[in-house]
């Protein structure tokens, strides 16, 4: 026989696997995205959608969704930061090089 999801998500609704094998609404859960800004933070929230019910529905019971999201725009904003930031300092390394390279070719 096959293994019954514990969560599944339909029609914007969590449902929990209950007795009898039998599905019941756990959260409603569309509401949600309007309230979540961010590019990143609605991937995210996609994601969890298709793989991370279990931890949806924990955050609704803690009523903390849009905290959690949020929080996860913020950090993923930082990190979109860092990168640009290394991704300069690259570029500049890069260039020095290839001007020492030609200093070095010219000098020949």
């Amino acid at each position: 026989m096959e293994k019954l999801e514990r969560y599944i998500y339909e029609n914007g609704i969590i449902y929990e696997l209950g007795e009898h094998d039998c599905y019941y609404p756990a959260v409603y859960i569309d509401g949600y995205l309007d309230d979540i800004n961010g590019n990143y933070a609605k991937a995210r929230f996609e994601y969890l959608l298709e793989c991370g019910l279990e931890l949806l529905v924990e955050l609704a019971a803690e009523d903390k969704i849009i905290e959690y999201f949020t929080h996860y725009q913020q950090r993923m904003c930082e990190e979109e930061k860092q990168i640009i930031a290394q991704s300069t300092i690259q570029d500049k390394m890069a260039e020095f090089i290839a001007q020492e390279i030609l200093m070095y070719q010219d000098m020949n």
